[in-house]
């Protein structure tokens, strides 16, 4: 009998590793026609690597640019409601898309790092010749924007002009790992063999209930539940979620730098929480404002939850419009 079960089981498991994933809805395929590659070489492991991103521009002042860093799961596609309202601010904006997401490259072994991500971005930014920006980010993509900030600063002391932070905004960031609320999956996906194993079950059903936590009050619509798994199956995404998922722990032992970072910057900081955010709680909120008293920070209305990208476009631009008129 535990022979047929086991048989069954490895039958279950061939069936669903065969299975095609779904295919790009025209939305993301149409954002990727806008789009380009750059070629990036890992300092670590000295791989070479695609990355995808956007370079665009726009009618605000002139020399005014933004980087925008997007979060889980789905990628630089997240910027695509707030993008019109940005090209009203920057005059140029650039949306690199982090290894491991959308339509770079997602090696399923690459030892993902918010250092190694923050330095993609900088390099396609030297690779397109910006020497100063605006960084936007949001969910995990502002771990990289914080390790970009320490990064600013250590370039700060060696009196290095080769990349000039003019602000950093953080929209939903993660904030204090012990007061967040986790999804079961995010417990155990990070470990060693059985974070793989997990990620081979990559089932839509599931992933799709999730996704819910990451809204307020608003529900999630079929287009975007189906585009959100579309574009983590891409690639084979859900096989690099146990590496990429090790910015957990990167959580537990930099926390505390990333504060200390944003207090002694000299750049302008800012914090846009959705209220309604199920991960990271009005808790955490309050405490980065005792903590990081510099910091401007703006609520958005009721009912906003952990994606306001999706769900408040307009909100999040407006308050990032009166944070860069504070600021200049």
């Amino acid at each position: 009998m535990q022979l047929q079960w086991t048989l069954v089981l490895l039958l279950v498991l061939t069936v669903y590793l065969s299975w095609p994933p779904p295919p790009l809805p025209d939305a993301a395929i149409s954002f990727r026609q806008r789009g380009n590659f750059f070629h990036f070489k890992s300092s670590s492991s000295g791989e070479f690597h695609r990355v995808f991103y956007i370079d665009t521009h726009g009618d605000g002042p002139q020399n005014r640019t933004a980087v925008l860093l997007h979060g889980f799961p789905m990628g630089s596609i997240d910027w695509s409601l707030m993008l019109p309202g940005l090209q009203e601010l920057y005059s140029r904006i650039v949306i690199p898309e982090e290894l491991g997401f959308g339509f770079s490259d997602k090696p399923a072994f690459y030892d993902y790092t918010m250092d190694g991500q923050a330095e993609i971005v900088e390099a396609l930014l030297h690779h397109l010749g910006v020497d100063s920006a605006h960084v936007l980010s949001h969910d995990i993509g502002a771990l990289v924007g914080q390790q970009m900030v320490v990064r600013s600063n250590e370039r700060e002391s060696r009196q290095s002009t080769s990349l000039r932070l003019q602000s950093f905004t953080s929209i939903n960031g993660p904030l204090y790992l012990s007061l967040d609320n986790q999804l079961a999956v995010q417990y155990v996906i990070h470990l060693p063999v059985i974070g793989y194993a997990l990620s081979l079950f990559g089932f839509e059903g599931l992933y799709q209930f999730n996704l819910r936590a990451m809204f307020g009050e608003k529900n999630v619509d079929e287009a975007t539940r189906n585009l959100s798994y579309a574009m983590l199956r891409h690639k084979d995404g859900h096989l690099a979620q146990s590496k990429i998922f090790h910015y957990m722990k990167e959580r537990e032992w930099y926390e505390a730098a990333w504060i200390a970072a944003l207090n002694s910057t000299s750049i302008p900081v800012m914090y846009v929480f959705g209220p309604e955010d199920w991960f990271h709680v009005r808790a955490g909120f309050e405490r980065y404002q005792r903590e990081v008293p510099r910091a401007k920070v703006a609520e958005l209305a009721r009912g906003i939850g952990h994606t306001p990208l999706w769900e408040a476009p307009q909100a999040a631009v407006d308050v990032h419009r009166d944070f860069l008129d504070s600021v200049q």
